[in-house]
């Protein structure tokens, strides 16, 4: 792999990081760890068919990359986090409409970059795909988030 390469991503996964460590935190800790777990095992379930078994996308180069995991684990589960630390629960549903559609947007301009710059590249797949599947995968999250805070709340009996 190319050193520029790398470089872009652990600058990217590096900055993905510490936003999540030093953004103000709006729900609870263990929602946004929960969400991370989700998160890497959503895409991980993904990629194995989508990527792997299929070969529609991948990270750097066709089968399971190694040097993928840094991209896997911290920086798509870091972009959940930020998701549902911001995602705005008592506004109204247009604002949560806009919020989903935006950063649904956000994530196809964060694929289109990873596709310029080689981390990600795209065979049968397409980045309309992605656009109209993000906002999908954002409502799993926030399902996966109220399950988790229902969890929280319950007090056993």
């Amino acid at each position: 792999m190319e050193t520029r390469v790398m470089f872009l991503m652990i600058i990217g996964t590096l900055s993905a990081v510490l936003v999540v460590y030093f953004i103000p935190k709006r729900v609870s800790r263990i929602e946004l760890y929960s969400t991370a777990l989700f998160a890497s095992l959503f895409g991980t379930l993904s990629d194995l068919f989508l990527d792997v078994k299929y070969d529609w996308y991948g990270y750097f180069k066709k089968g399971v990359d190694w040097a993928a995991l840094p991209s896997l684990i911290l920086f798509y589960p870091a972009l959940c986090m930020t998701f549902i630390n911001f995602y705005p629960y008592n506004q109204s549903l247009m604002n949560k409409i806009i919020y989903l559609i935006g950063f649904s947007i956000l994530s196809v301009i964060l694929e289109y970059i990873a596709i310029q710059t080689e981390l990600f590249y795209h065979n049968e797949w397409k980045l309309i795909y992605s656009a109209i599947c993000y906002p999908f995968v954002y409502m799993i999250l926030l399902l996966n988030a109220r399950v988790s805070k229902m969890f929280v709340n319950h007090t056993p009996s």
